[in-house]
């Protein structure tokens, strides 16, 4: 009966042994799945600032386009109607 005795004991033991594994590899389990979720953030949050920097570049290139269509629009006519009037006074002279 004492061999019995001890073998349940030992057995105790290691089934205490067990649910402390358990409870251990559950915590480990939780530990990595919030340390995954913090990088995932921290990766979001970097993406979100590298596209806030593009939309914000974008924006300035616009202004920059409309500028140039604004000069374009003003300067080109007047100046084929000059350079075609010099032409035809040119042929003209002649």
């Amino acid at each position: 009966m004492r061999v019995f005795d001890e073998s349940l004991e030992e057995a105790s033991s290691y089934l205490n042994r067990a649910k402390n594994l358990d409870a251990k590899a559950t915590d480990t389990a939780t530990l990595l799945s919030d340390l995954l979720l913090y990088e995932n953030t921290i990766s979001l949050k970097n993406d979100s600032d590298a596209m806030r920097k593009m939309s914000q570049q974008a924006t300035e290139d616009s202004r920059s386009i409309k500028v140039i269509t604004i000069i374009t629009t003003v300067f080109v006519p007047p100046t084929v109607t000059a350079v075609s009037a010099k032409k035809e006074s040119h042929w003209a002279s002649r």
